[in-house]
């Protein structure tokens, strides 16, 4: 059984899907960290990872404003901004998933670091102290931390299908570190378990593929416009990249020097 879990705080529009279901962070039956508002969507993958039952044997992650997108056959784009999700675009099978131990979105090309990157828009030192901890519990993910780290592509939005055999060694890694780092963090700013989170899953995927023992592909994500509030305007987005296509050095150069 396949199930993709659509994190959203409110009830949202839902494609009639019999794979896609509306889960709420704030779920708070069952093992959950529901009041660890600093975990963000990762409060909602916590409770599936605890509580789905093992009849679950694929298991993904969208969020409602972004999903991954099945049908593009565009590579080169990290993403594309539509209206709303359509049921005839998630008719998803387990042929969609077979024979793969992971689906990860198309990492997009930033031409900054992914240390530098964090470094702007969140505390850097939080994701110091992560490497930290990787370097302490996990070594043998040092080296794919610094190739991912130190490189200019990134995984974003916490989205990714998983087998759950894979799906719950890659939580039990995941939540071992976030939770060594929460006890020796005592000044987290809000929802920083989220951002690292996004972070750490490009870490955790590079050494799946330097390794070589997983099956994986990587997909497209398409962004939602019809979700829009004050906070996010994604259809202004859209016309602004079909000038500036995402990923691209056009639309890197552009925004360094707007940054200036």
């Amino acid at each position: 059984m396949t199930k993709l879990f659509v994190v959203a705080h409110k009830d949202v529009f839902l494609p009639n899907s019999s794979i896609l279901f509306l889960i709420n962070p704030d779920k708070n039956d069952g093992d959950n960290i529901s009041h660890m508002e600093n975990y963000s969507e990762l409060r909602a993958h916590y409770w599936v990872w605890k509580n789905e039952p093992d009849e679950t044997d694929t298991v993904g992650f969208f969020q409602f404003r972004r999903y991954l997108d099945f049908l593009s056959t565009d590579t080169k784009k990290p993403y594309t901004i539509r209206k709303f999700p359509k049921a005839a675009d998630y008719t998803y099978s387990q042929n969609t998933a077979e024979g793969l131990d992971v689906i990860a979105p198309l990492p997009e090309y930033t031409g900054k670091t992914v240390w530098d990157r964090y470094g702007l828009y969140h505390r850097v030192d939080d994701l110091r102290l992560v490497y930290d901890i990787i370097g302490k519990k996990y070594p043998e993910h040092l080296t794919p931390a610094d190739l991912y780290l130190n490189g200019k592509f990134e995984y974003y939005g916490n989205l990714y299908i998983m087998r759950r055999e894979v799906f719950n060694d890659y939580y039990s890694w995941l939540f071992s570190i976030l939770t060594e780092f929460d006890s020796l963090d005592k000044s987290i700013a809000p929802r920083t378990q989220g951002y690292i989170a996004e972070r750490l899953f490009g870490v955790w995927f590079t050494k799946q593929k330097e390794d070589g023992i997983r099956t994986w592909k990587e997909v497209p994500r398409v962004h939602f416009w019809g979700y829009d509030d004050e906070n996010h305007k994604l259809r202004c987005d859209k016309l602004v990249n079909f000038f500036l296509p995402p990923g691209s050095k056009r639309r890197i150069w552009v925004k360094g020097r707007v940054e200036r």
